[in-house]
């Protein structure tokens, strides 16, 4: 069991690191077209990472899709207690999101461009830094004029519970000052999958739980 486990975690990261080669490269000349770029390199990682879920018999199913409004502006909030709360998101949720990302991950080696080809918005740690402040309420505001689904994780650290850290503060006081549906997003038994200061990925059963409250 043990030999396998080791087999099928080697196989999921070097995967991982593979494809984020793969699109970091085809990022470049898609990003000639912003917007029809952005969603190439959106369904090309979604069936990528689809393949990797499939392989490595890590099965997802998704709750209350039909809660999701087909107009309008619309906010999810995501919990976070592991570090790949992303993928399945990407492979999963129903409708394409830009991710608030937290402004040190966009300064990762590859990993950074990656996350910008896929439309995440800068969200600086630095309350201070006027400018940096500037640019995330000016790209945010131009997600929300193209109805551009975004999404918040509720946490940007790992815990070893299956539910979010509270949302900072500050940030959810942004999101309340918005006009849009607030959608909440759950991830269930991620930590049986990735177990948290973990390496190895087991085999086992995700639920993406979506509801949703209105303003």
């Amino acid at each position: 069991m043990l030999a396998i486990k080791i087999l099928v975690s080697l196989f999921f990261w070097i995967y991982l690191q593979v494809f984020i080669l793969l699109v970091f490269l085809l990022s470049y000349p898609l990003a000639l077209l912003p917007q029809r770029g952005r969603s190439v390199v959106y369904f090309l990682v979604k069936w990528i990472l689809r393949l990797l879920f499939f392989v490595c018999f890590i099965r997802i199913k998704v709750l209350g899709k039909g809660t999701i409004p087909k107009s309008g502006q619309l906010i999810f909030i995501c919990n976070h207690p592991a570090l790949i709360e992303p993928l399945f998101i990407i492979a999963y949720l129903p409708v394409r999101v830009r991710f608030i990302a937290d402004e040190p991950m966009l300064h990762f080696p590859l990993l950074g461009r990656v996350v910008r080809s896929l439309g995440a918005i800068s969200y600086p740690l630095d309350s201070k830094d006027k400018q940096k402040a500037f640019v995330f309420a000016y790209e945010y505001a131009q997600a929300m004029k193209n109805n551009d689904p975004v999404l918040f994780f509720s946490a940007n650290m790992r815990n070893k519970e299956d539910k979010g850290l509270p949302i900072d503060p500050k940030l959810l006081e942004f999101i309340n000052k918005q006009n849009g549906v607030v959608i909440p997003v759950t991830i269930k038994n991620i930590l049986k999958v990735a177990p948290a200061d973990s390496m190895f990925i087991r085999p086992g059963k995700i639920e993406i739980v979506i509801g949703f409250t209105s303003r």
